[in-house]
This record gives structure tokens, sequence and C-alpha cells, in this order.
């Protein structure tokens, strides 16, 4: 196993990291606490989905932000690599693109304007982002409480 006072104490003597503030340093955002390790899961895999760059750095926010589990945010941003960001992107635009297209038939001017390529994207990884971060979030939070 690791000694995480050993791992908080280096990390708060690195002089590049001091300069992310007290916050970061906290011994609950990098222990596996069944309290934040769900919110981590949830973070990681919405910010995944997300076509942006820098998802390393928004995860680690929002993990601060809601007191997560930061090398687990982190870390789940990887899910969309260069190897797998293509595919998985692509498969994002094609479900936005066909949900703007379900829901046009009963809302005739919804995103009327907006045919080019990133409306669907943005709206197909919002939504599969969202939906998988969820599902995730119930699985961890289901996990620690049968482990109990």
């Amino acid at each position: 196993m690791f000694n995480l006072q050993k791992i908080t104490s280096y990390l708060k003597r690195n002089k590049k990291l001091q300069k992310l503030g007290k916050n970061f340093f906290q011994e609950k955002l990098w222990s596996l606490e069944p309290s934040n390790v769900p919110n981590a899961l949830a973070i990681g895999i919405f910010v995944a989905f997300i076509p942006t760059p820098m998802q390393m750095l928004i995860a680690a926010s929002l993990a601060i932000y809601f007191k997560a589990n930061i090398p687990i945010s982190v870390s789940l941003v990887w899910i969309t690599n260069p190897v797998t960001a293509g595919p998985i992107f692509y498969a994002c635009y094609l479900f936005g693109k066909n949900l703007i297209n379900n829901v046009r038939e009963f809302y005739p001017n919804f995103l009327y304007y907006t045919d080019s390529y990133i409306t669907p994207l943005y709206f197909g990884s919002l939504t599969v982002g969202i939906t998988l971060g969820f599902v995730f979030f119930i699985l961890a939070k289901g996990f620690y409480y049968f482990k109990k």
C-alpha cells in the first residue's frame, strides 16, 4: 500500500504545486474515502466525454471544488486518449445529431440555426458524459453501500 502522509508531504514541498493553494493538499482529496470516490468517478467520466483541451486541469479543479479524489478524477479523463478520442467523439457526434433530429420532430425550431458539426458534438458529448457519470456515481455508491 502507500503512505498518504509521505505523498502529501512530498506534494507540499514541491514549489510548483504550492501555487495551487492549500485546498489541493487536503488529505481527503487524496484518500479512498467512500464519500469522495463516487464523486471522483462522476467528475472524471463526465470531463472525459467533453471535447475540450486541458481536461486534466478541469477534472482536478472540479475534484477540488466537489471534494472528490483528485487522482481518480484526473486518471479517468484518459478514457479519451489520442487513440480512443476519435471513435468516442464521433459516436457522441452521431448520438447528438440523432438526438437533435428527434427533438426537432416535436419542436421544429429547436437549434434551428446550428447545423454545424459542433452543436451535435457537444450536445451528444454532454448527454453521454452526464449519463455515464451519473451511472458510475450510482454504481460506486451502491458498491460502498453493499460493502458495509
